[in-house]
C-alpha cells in the first residue's frame, strides 16, 4: 500500500489586465525549501497523526525528491497503539507565499491509495494575519477519506456568514452553500475517479483553482485531458470547459475578504484511525 503524494509541480498565477501571468513555480528544485514543516501532534483535528520536522521527514524518506517529482508520504510500516499523544508519522506543510486572487495549478501523479482510516488533503489556508486578526478561511481542493473514489471540494469562511450561489454547468454535486466554518462549510462532491486508486490508475491529473472577486472555480483534468494552455504555462480558463465547482458570492459574501492571503498547505495523512 503506497501512501504518497507525487507532485509534478505547483504553480501560482496572478491576475493581470490581459491574462494570467506566472508568479511562482514549485517543483523538485525548490519545493521542500518553500514550505514550513509544521511539527506537532494532530491537535487541529483530533486525528492520529504525528507531524514531524523537515529533518526527520527527509531522513525517514517522508519528504523527498525523485527526478522532477516531489514525494510526500507517511510512515506505513510501524505499528502504533492508540494513545492521546501518539500518532502515525506524517508531514504537514504550509507555504511561505500567499495569494489573494489568481490561479493555483497543482499536478499530482499519485494520491494516497484507498485504505480504511486515510484522510489526505491539499488545501489553501488563511489562519490569522497578525495581531487582532481572527479571520480563518480555507479551500479544500483535494480531500476525501478511506475507500471513497471521489474527491470533496469545500470552502470555509469564519467568523461571518458567507452564502455562495452555485452556477449551472458544474460537474460536482452541491451539498451546501453556507460557507461559514461552523457548522461545516460549503462545497461540492466531485465525480467518481477523482480520488484514491481510481485517480491513480489514470496517471493522476491536475487540479486548478481560480479565486477572483466574482467567484471561485475549481477544475479537475485527468492526465490525458490536461489543456494545452496549462502545459505551456499560459492558462486560459475560458478553454477549460465545465469546472467541478463554480460558486459565485451571494449578497452577504465578499470573496476578496473571505478568501485572502491564502497559502498552500498539504498533508498526505491528515487523520488516521489506526
Amino acid at each position: 500500500m503506497s501512501l504518497f503524494y507525487y507532485f509534478l509541480y505547483a504553480l501560482f498565477y496572478v491576475s493581470s489586465a490581459q491574462a494570467y501571468e506566472l508568479d511562482k513555480t514549485f517543483d523538485s528544485s525548490n519545493f521542500l525549501d518553500s514550505f514550513d514543516f509544521i511539527e506537532t501532534h494532530d491537535k487541529y483535528t483530533g486525528g492520529f497523526a504525528n507531524y514531524v520536522s523537515k529533518q526527520d521527514a527527509t531522513s525517514m524518506g517522508l519528504a523527498r525528491t525523485i527526478g522532477d517529482q516531489v514525494c510526500l508520504g507517511v510512515d506505513n510500516s510501524s505499528i502504533f497503539e492508540v494513545k492521546p499523544d501518539g500518532g502515525r508519522k506524517s508531514v504537514r506543510l504550509e507555504g511561505h507565499d500567499t495569494i489573494d486572487s489568481g490561479i493555483i495549478i497543482a499536478d499530482f501523479e499519485h494520491l494516497p491509495a484507498n485504505a480504511c482510516g486515510m484522510w489526505p488533503a491539499f488545501w489553501l489556508l488563511h489562519d490569522n494575519d497578525g495581531p487582532g486578526d481572527d479571520w480563518y478561511s480555507e479551500i479544500d481542493v483535494i480531500e476525501s477519506v478511506s475507500e471513497f473514489s471521489h474527491n470533496e471540494v469545500t470552502l470555509y469562511a469564519n467568523p461571518t456568514e458567507c452564502i455562495m450561489t452555485p452556477q449551472a454547468g458544474m460537474t460536482g454535486d452541491v451539498y451546501k452553500t453556507n460557507c461559514k466554518l461552523h457548522p461545516g462549510g460549503c462545497g461540492v462532491i466531485a465525480p467518481d475517479g477523482t480520488f484514491g486508486d481510481s485517480f491513480n490508475k489514470k496517471g493522476g491529473g491536475v487540479w486548478a483553482t481560480q479565486i477572483e472577486a466574482d467567484g471561485i472555480k475549481i477544475w479537475y483534468f485527468a492526465r490525458s485531458d490536461i489543456p494545452v494552455d496549462i502545459k505551456s504555462d499560459a492558462p486560459n480558463p475560458i478553454n477549460w470547459g465545465q469546472p467541478v465547482m463554480n460558486f459565485k458570492p451571494g449578497g452577504n459574501c465578499d470573496v476578496t475578504k473571505s478568501w485572502r492571503k491564502m497559502k498552500m498547505a498539504s498533508f498526505p495523512l491528515a487523520h488516521t484511525l489506526f
